[in-house]
């Protein structure tokens, strides 16, 4: 058993700025930059055992710093009467980014669980999201949503675990306010 007395005194800033530009009546491009900071929450820094729902032992650190984090995005909007189009494009710059990743297999006495460790790395996120809608007709209309991110840590030159798979999500919808407001679609999404 050791006996610690950790200190934990955080200061974080937020910030944002953005501009828009008018393209015409139709469109516009936006672009953004934030910047945040973000502590370590009590589980990233004493957790110590056994996670019950997750079936596995989590191990947290006390020696976690915040992390700050450097975000840059630009998109560009569409619209008129029939057709919306969002396109935004992202990158993250994160010190210090938090995550939870596997370690190893332990035996205890309830059998064996995995070993997840909380850690830190400078790191990098980006990517690209759609946001896309067509009205065909007064009662039928087109939707699709989709993302793609990519996240790398950079200290250990390798990807980052957890982070989203490409994904798209499509929909065909059917309105008639005269069928007492009558509405259905059909959804597919692709991971």
């Amino acid at each position: 058993q050791l006996l610690v007395n950790p200190v934990f005194n955080y200061h974080n800033f937020s910030a944002s700025a953005g501009i828009k530009y008018q393209l015409n009546d139709k469109s516009y491009i936006i672009g953004n930059y934030s910047l945040s900071s973000r502590p370590p929450n009590p589980s990233e820094l004493f957790s110590d055992g056994l996670h019950h729902s997750a079936a596995r032992i989590e191990l947290g650190d006390l020696r976690l710093k915040q992390e700050i984090s450097n975000r840059v995005s630009a998109s560009y909007n569409y619209s008129d009467a029939d057709l919306n189009i969002m396109l935004e494009g992202f990158y993250n710059r994160v010190n210090d980014f938090m995550y939870l990743e596997p370690f190893g297999i332990e035996q205890t006495i309830r059998g064996a669980f995995p070993v997840w460790n909380y850690l830190q790395s400078d790191s990098e996120l980006y990517g690209i999201d759609l946001s896309a809608s067509y009205s065909v007709t007064d009662a039928i209309d087109f939707t699709n949503k989709s993302s793609y991110t990519i996240g790398n840590d950079i200290e250990n030159k390798r990807p980052l675990i957890n982070i989203p798979a490409f994904n798209t999500r499509n929909s065909i919808g059917y309105t008639n306010e005269s069928w007492n407001s009558f509405s259905t679609s059909l959804t597919s999404e692709w991971v």
